[in-house]
């Protein structure tokens, strides 16, 4: 879709999301996905992170969303999945 995000996140020496911070560009969906994914996983355990599924993602947004808005709105998160098992 051409969307971007860049995604930060910190881990404290316990293993918990101490902060996360994205920039990028694109569609409102994409960005204000990317924004909730952040405060959503601040003081998550990386083993709960690992197991987050793309429907969690999308039940996080509280709209029903086209197909191709739902693959805006889970840019943030393929991010974090490539940051976590990369």
């Amino acid at each position: 879709c051409g969307d971007e995000v860049q995604l930060q996140v910190f881990l404290s020496e316990s293993g918990h999301v101490e902060w996360a911070r994205f920039t990028g560009r694109g569609c409102q969906v994409s960005q204000a996905a990317a924004s909730l994914l952040c405060e959503r996983i601040t003081g998550v355990r990386r083993e709960d992170l690992e197991a987050l599924h793309p429907a969690d993602i999308l039940a996080w947004n509280g709209v029903q969303l086209s197909p191709i808005r739902q693959t805006c709105s889970l840019v943030a998160f393929q991010a974090l999945q490539k940051a976590l098992f990369s």
